[in-house]
């Protein structure tokens, strides 16, 4: 409220859930201006004129309400002189030109101002307040998304994630696109019981969420919501998906207009089937899940029975903290009850496949043991195999009466994760069967736990196919090929 003498008080305010309300306190009229955005270097908004007279032409008190160039002279004196035909003023007595002007004004100058800039040194310290349900983390100050096929299960993590921090008192929104309030309460019922969660919100939304974005805004402020649920990001963009200023448009209404949030999305047509891609983003622009600061990227396995389903839940992007890893989820489809409980993925079938090599072995600080069948007699027969690459090289080199020197290489630094060089050097192996010496190369493949594998490309796919999935088979080279008799040719006479 301004400092003015009474007969001419006047302030100006932000509203709950955005825009300003200018208020001329001793006239009884304010001017409130929501829904403000830049539109070709213009700021345009929805203002309304309230005014509270007696024998003023207005419905609840409001003698306009439409949208407004506030950057235009034209259009706010065309709003004046409409204000000042429905309000029955006369000539001098109330200057509606002023009120309008000043209105939009304010709000010119409060829009251009945006936040002060500060010293980094002077924000405030980072507080450890992400939300962590059942291991899946979610950024507590930014948009996450989960990306999967349809059919994967989204919507009820979804759910489950909203139900988990209402459980813990924390208030939260699903927005809707999708389904209806009556399913997913029957949902809520399954996973949750029949306890009442007041702090668990739901909102169904038509229109896109740049345009929804007011009255969410809105809600959200009158009830405190602290995290909001969205389901889906395709429904509610306002465009083509593939175009980039959809995707940045949705980011920055998520950004500025809403409290942190966790978004459902769909992936292309082009990633289902045998030669997908492992990686997937969601559908259309790259920007969808670049300004995410994390993504989770969810893949569903159905158990022997139909009623029992594994979705893993895979950290694609992360920007900040310590890396987490893999989440499993079982959904149990009871008829009347929803159980849910955490699961080791290398442990479910269908799942485990998809699994770098590391996080299927149950050892810790990255390091596995494996079988070596050939080492020398006076060798240990275990051996400790780093999956770190090593940081230098050496060749290897050529050893006499029947053996062979075993080396690291990076010969497969440009390769699958899955595979990774060994770390021991210098190492001596026999090799069986009389075979002539050849350099030998070693890796960890998925072809099985430890593979000896000849520095020949020929031989080396060769090895592969005959090895097989048995440590012993692997650690085995093949039979060298025997060499064709040279035949000389016949001198000439």
């Amino acid at each position: 409220m301004s400092a003015e003498p009474v007969g001419n008080r006047r302030s100006f305010d932000r509203l709950p859930g955005g825009g300003y309300a200018y208020t001329l306190i001793d006239d009884a009229v304010r001017v409130e201006v929501r829904y403000v955005r830049r539109e070709w270097r213009q700021l345009h908004a929805e203002v309304d004129v309230l005014c509270d007279w007696a024998g003023a032409q207005r419905h609840n008190s409001s003698l306009s309400r439409a949208d407004l160039n506030l950057s235009s002279q034209p259009a706010r004196k065309a709003l004046a002189g409409y204000c000042t035909e429905r309000a029955h003023t006369k000539k001098g007595d109330f200057d509606w030109q002023g009120v309008i002007d000043a209105a939009c004004i304010e709000v010119i100058a409060a829009d251009r101002a945006g936040e002060a800039p500060i010293i980094l040194d002077d924000a405030p310290d980072m507080e450890d307040r992400d939300f962590n349900v059942e291991g899946i983390l979610i950024p507590a100050d930014s948009v996450s998304m989960l990306i999967a096929h349809g059919d994967s299960l989204k919507s009820l993590i979804l759910l489950f994630v909203l139900g988990t921090l209402a459980r813990r008192r924390v208030p939260v929104l699903l927005l809707d696109w999708e389904w209806t309030g009556e399913r997913h309460k029957r949902r809520k019922q399954r996973l949750f019981g029949f306890e009442r969660l007041d702090t668990l919100h739901y909102l169904r939304c038509h229109a896109p969420l740049p345009i929804e974005a007011d009255r969410i805004r809105r809600y959200c402020d009158q009830h405190h919501i602290a995290f909001v649920g969205g389901d889906s990001v395709a429904v509610a963009c306002d465009g083509k998906l593939a175009d980039d200023d959809t995707a940045v448009r949705f980011h920055r209404v998520c950004a500025n207009e809403l409290p942190p949030s966790l978004w459902a999305a769909h992936v292309p047509k082009s990633t289902v089937g045998p030669d997908a891609k492992a990686t997937v983003g969601p559908f259309g622009s790259v920007f969808f899940s670049n300004l995410c600061r994390m993504t989770w990227q969810v893949k569903k396995q159905v158990g022997a029975d139909d009623n029992l389903v594994t979705v893993a839940l895979v950290p694609e992007k992360q920007n900040d903290g310590a890396r987490v890893g893999h989440v499993g989820l079982e959904f149990d489809f009871a008829p009347d009850r929803i159980k849910v409980r955490n699961v080791n993925v290398a442990t479910v079938a269908g799942l485990a496949a998809n699994l770098p090599l590391n996080l299927r072995w149950n050892t810790p600080s990255g390091t596995a043991r494996c079988r070596l069948s050939h080492w020398p007699t006076n060798s240990t027969q275990s051996r400790t195999v780093s999956t770190k690459r090593p940081v230098a090289d050496k060749k290897p080199s050529r050893a006499s009466s029947g053996r062979t020197a075993f080396s690291v290489s990076h010969w497969w630094q440009r390769g699958s994760r899955d595979r990774t060089t060994v770390r021991t050097l210098s190492e001596r192996v026999r090799r069986p069967f009389g075979q002539t010496t050849t350099p030998f190369r070693g890796c960890l493949s998925e072809a099985g736990p430890f593979v000896v594998r000849p520095s020949n490309k020929r031989r080396s796919q060769k090895f592969l196919r005959a090895a097989g999935a048995d440590g012993d088979a692997c650690a085995r080279p093949a039979r060298a090929r025997p060499r064709a008799p040279r035949v000389r040719a016949a001198p000439r006479r």
